[in-house]
């Protein structure tokens, strides 16, 4: 990376200006390289964890490798004559400054925490949709029943609707959607009954159960699709 070439172009320069040893030089442009890789690794290590599916132990093993990050990192200073004194002779306290300043932003797990939140919200939405999924195949598939149990009542003539609608509520902003039915009864060419299913928890959640509300000035009700009428 940059940051690293940056590192080595330093240390070629101090070594000249203060006259060090080639071993010296050569030793620690090799550790300048090992953490250039180690850190590479770790990174990408890091990326990995990002698209694992199990996020139950995602923070724990983000700040391991943090910690293999700056484990790595303190190895340059084996640099002669050790100690960390090395790293300063050479130019390159900054540098190891810096990088430690690095991990230990990303050991805080900001990005790790947002991860595991983004995950968890991915897997509640995802069994919701499962359970509304379910909840449709069940409705159809009972939906003949309904109908058998409607003639009976309104044996005369009678017309079934099944519909849905979705409104919204103006004094809460939140939406409502259902399913609902109308049950329809004519005699004689005239309508003399009618009586509407709708889920009513739905809509009761969309007003935060508030009491007194009138619906007709509090709602924005879009125009849907017609819904088939079966008889």
């Amino acid at each position: 990376m940059k940051d690293v070439d940056k590192a080595r172009e330093i240390v070629q320069k101090t070594a000249g200006e203060i006259g060090l040893e080639q071993s010296t030089l050569d030793t620690t442009l090799k550790l300048l390289d090992e953490y250039d890789k180690a850190r590479e690794s770790v990174f990408k290590e890091m990326v990995e964890l990002t698209t694992k599916s199990d996020v139950s132990d995602l923070l724990s093993e983000w700040k391991e490798l943090c910690d293999k990050g700056r484990d790595q990192l303190r190895k340059l200073n084996d640099i002669s004559p050790g100690n960390g004194i090395g790293v300063v002779m050479v130019g390159l306290s900054k540098f190891q400054t810096g990088e430690f300043k690095v991990w230990d932003q990303n050991a805080k797990s900001e990005i790790a925490r947002a991860v595991v939140d983004t995950k968890l919200i991915y897997q509640a939405n995802l069994k919701l949709i499962q359970t509304c999924n379910q909840e449709l195949q069940d409705f159809a598939s009972q939906k003949k029943d309904l109908l058998e149990r409607v003639a009976g009542p309104f044996a005369a003539t009678k017309d079934v609707l099944l519909g849905h609608f979705t409104m919204r509520v103006k004094a809460t902003g939140k939406l409502s959607r259902s399913q609902w039915v109308h049950v329809w009864k004519v005699e004689e060419g005239e309508i003399s009954y009618m009586r509407e299913y709708v889920d009513t928890l739905a809509v009761s959640r969309a007003y935060n159960l508030a009491d007194h509300l009138e619906a007709a000035s509090l709602i924005d009700r879009p125009q849907g699709q017609h819904p088939k009428m079966h008889k």
